[in-house]
């Protein structure tokens, strides 16, 4: 019975290398090259070099520039095998939005309003009369509200500074100046 053994586990053996030496063997491995910053034709030649099967997509990118390359997927320096799809991201370039109306909000929502929607809003905003505007409360915006900027675009908030500039009432009779005073609120 040991001898059986012996063979059987000896036909085992030889019937494996048999087979498994003759398998093909394991294509190597290739790193997805760096391709960040490349234009599109660049990062296809680059993927092109080393086998792999370039893919585009495109996504928004207010710190790439348009055209150019923002990642790839799967990532810089990862081994897959050959003839894998990469898929480019290229940049479209930051996202055209449009400025909201923060007119009567304080600064503070004013400027998480904006910040929360991709813009930057601008230290220190300018100070002004408005007669229909509390104090302290946003009057307008630097673009306007309404326009279309660019993600990223820097906004200026023009806050109420609690005045307001009156007309030259001393030409005016009584009845005139009190009827301008009241309209002015």
């Amino acid at each position: 019975w040991v001898l059986r053994t012996v063979v059987g586990l000896g036909a085992l053996f030889g019937l494996y290398k048999l087979f498994a030496g003759n398998a093909p063997a394991e294509p190597d491995q290739v790193s997805v090259p760096t391709v960040a910053n490349m234009t599109a034709g660049e990062a296809e030649s680059a993927l092109q070099e080393v086998n792999l099967i370039y893919r585009e997509a495109t996504e928004n990118s207010v710190d790439v520039e348009e055209g150019h390359a923002i990642r790839s997927v799967p990532a810089a320096g990862e081994l897959v095998d050959p003839q894998t799809e990469v898929t480019v991201y290229i940049s479209t370039g930051p996202r055209s939005l449009q400025i909201p109306d923060v007119k009567n909000l304080d600064q503070q929502t004013a400027t998480h309003t904006l910040t929360e929607l991709g813009f930057v809003v601008a230290p220190g905003a300018t100070t002004g009369p408005d007669p229909q505007v509390e104090q302290d409360k946003v009057i307008s915006t630097v673009p306007p509200a309404g326009e279309f900027a660019d993600e990223g675009t820097t906004v200026t908030l023009h806050v109420s500074n609690g005045r307001v500039l009156l007309d030259d009432l001393k030409n005016m009779t009584l009845e005139a100046a009190q009827a301008k005073l009241t309209e002015l609120g």
